[in-house]
């Protein structure tokens, strides 16, 4: 379990960086103003200059990445249920996800900005979640059609 886990991780190091590099492109062009906005200008206050923030960025979207992708072994532990499983793949990501996302000021650090983005980061769980399951119910049931 130990080495598939970080099988896994490694995987997602480099999915997570990619991801953290797709959605400033598409942030970017939302605002729409022809200018790139590689990161939050909180993260760039906080971090100093902007190398230094997107370089912090890189770093935490490769440590999400990993931890997203490790996480998923949970899913072969036969002895939990489908809940537990997906409780606990749940909780390690959000406990990951929420304090990277605040530190990268990725929320605004307020009441509202902290619910806004965890009804969000749910929100996507969920998405995310629902593909996944319903590739792996026409997994198993072409598994079965050859069965």
């Amino acid at each position: 379990m130990k080495k598939e886990f970080m099988k896994r991780f490694i995987g997602g190091i480099s999915t997570g960086i990619t991801i953290g590099y797709i959605i400033p492109v598409i942030i970017s062009l939302c605002i729409g103003d022809g200018i790139y906005y590689p990161c939050s200008p909180g993260l760039i206050n906080t971090m100093g200059n902007e190398v230094n923030a997107v370089i912090f960025q890189i770093i935490i979207s490769a440590l999400i990445g990993g931890i997203s992708a490790g996480s998923s072994v949970v899913y072969e532990n036969r002895k939990l249920s489908v809940v537990m499983q997906t409780a606990i793949n749940f909780l390690v990501i959000y406990f990951v996800v929420i304090p990277i996302s605040y530190l990268a000021h990725w929320m605004q650090h307020s009441i509202k900005g902290f619910l806004v983005y965890n009804l969000i980061f749910i929100v996507q769980y969920i998405f995310i979640w629902i593909i996944n399951y319903l590739i792996t119910k026409a997994k198993i049931k072409k598994i079965n059609k050859k069965l």
